[in-house]
């Protein structure tokens, strides 16, 4: 394996197994399952290109919201790391840890499309339109309403200013 990752000089076995373990291998596997989007049944080509267009355009919205609620991942001190050690030279037992801290810290940065749809799509709800608005009230014992509201105010957040120069 030839790379330029931070780390590889510290501990390349390290940098192979966090290549073999990353996730991103696995995101035409949760296009498919957790989307759905092999159910390409229909006869007509059209029928099936929208439908997987669909699909695929819930994935993008998926990823962005990912994007919009990540959270800081896990610093090398609760880690009893030295400083600035890179995270991809981290050994076996550590990366676990560190990969459950972020998932504690971070359950829907890097949550799969069915971790979002049981915490945040699937939800009973009572939507009530009025002529001006639509209210949608939710239980006040629904257990992830924190996760709810995370996402809410990380798409109600103006997108940043570039700045001029």
């Amino acid at each position: 394996m030839v790379t330029n990752r931070p780390g590889c000089r510290v501990l390349p076995q390290a940098i192979y197994d966090e290549y073999t373990m990353r996730r991103e291998r696995n995101r035409n596997k949760e296009l498919k399952t957790e989307l759905l989007a092999d159910r390409l049944s229909d006869h007509r080509f059209m029928a099936n290109y929208f439908r997987l267009y669909l699909h695929t355009a819930a994935l993008n919205l998926l990823v962005r919201l990912r994007q919009a609620v990540v959270q800081t991942l896990p610093t090398s001190a609760e880690l009893n790391l030295p400083a600035d050690f890179p995270t991809e030279a981290i050994d076996e037992p550590n990366r676990k840890r560190f990969f459950n801290k972020r998932r504690e810290r971070d359950p829907l940065g890097g949550g799969f499309a069915s971790t979002w749809r049981t915490r945040l799509i699937k939800v009973s709800a009572e939507v009530i339109t009025r002529a001006r608005r639509v209210i949608v009230r939710l239980s006040s014992s629904w257990p992830h309403i924190d996760h709810f509201m995370e996402v809410s105010r990380a798409v109600n957040m103006p997108p940043p200013q570039p700045s001029p120069g």
